[in-house]
């Protein structure tokens, strides 16, 4: 089971205002893996990340899901892909505010038209340690226990490949140990493939390879 970038390049733009954010990237996620990217700000860092996870195409190169060519699906196939294989934390949250804790783990469960959803959700919640904030709503949470929804919502389909944006990005240095050690766990305990985008070299120091990206390289 992979994730596979093979001489991936990603042009935004054209003429004179075109922007090569990734340049004949090669990458592979296996499973068990535990990666960082590390890079300045601008760097391709993101663009990676969306590329990986089936959000963004390449312009040019394949990418390859469990060995399946990506580049001519459609939306729905590629949708398919992210909701059965990939699951997916961003440092802004995107939570429903109208919603509590337990409905937002659900979202992704509805989807799927499980019929367990409410108590798969629950279990969701307890396993990251918010059993006790079911009904709490994001506004109602800190920022860790609100990134601890993120994580426990991007796992209700039981993914093989975790990808996080700058997941400590917006936390305190104790709510950010907490959310490290939850996806160390997540990991080693359920082997989950786990990539984490960030500048931070202390983030990236918890992970079992580094890769560093510069001006849309891997270097």
């Amino acid at each position: 089971m992979t994730i596979e970038l093979r001489d991936v390049s990603k042009q935004y733009g054209g003429g004179s205002v075109a922007f090569l954010a990734l340049r004949d990237v090669n990458l592979v996620l296996n499973e068990g893996d535990f990666i960082s990217v590390v890079g300045p700000s601008g760097s391709g860092k993101t663009t990676l990340l969306n590329i990986m996870g089936c959000l963004d195409v390449p312009t040019t190169g394949t990418v390859l899901v469990d060995g399946q060519p990506t580049e001519k699906l459609g939306d729905f196939e590629l949708s398919k892909i992210r909701k059965e294989k990939i699951g997916f934390v961003f440092q802004d949250y995107y939570l429903n505010d109208s919603m509590n804790a337990l409905q937002n783990v659900m979202l992704p469960l509805e989807f799927r038209g499980r019929s367990n959803k409410k108590e798969v959700a629950a279990k969701l919640l307890e396993s990251v340690g918010l059993g006790d904030k079911l009904h709490n709503f994001p506004t109602e949470l800190s920022g860790g226990e609100r990134q601890r929804v993120v994580i426990a919502r991007a796992m209700a389909n039981k993914p093989k490949y975790l990808l996080t944006d700058e997941p400590t990005g917006n936390l305190d240095s104790v709510s950010s140990k907490k959310i490290l050690d939850l996806l160390r766990e997540l990991n080693s305990e359920r082997d989950v493939s786990v990539v984490i985008i960030t500048h931070d070299k202390d983030v990236a120091s918890i992970t079992k390879k580094q890769i560093k990206i510069v001006d849309g390289m891997v270097v």
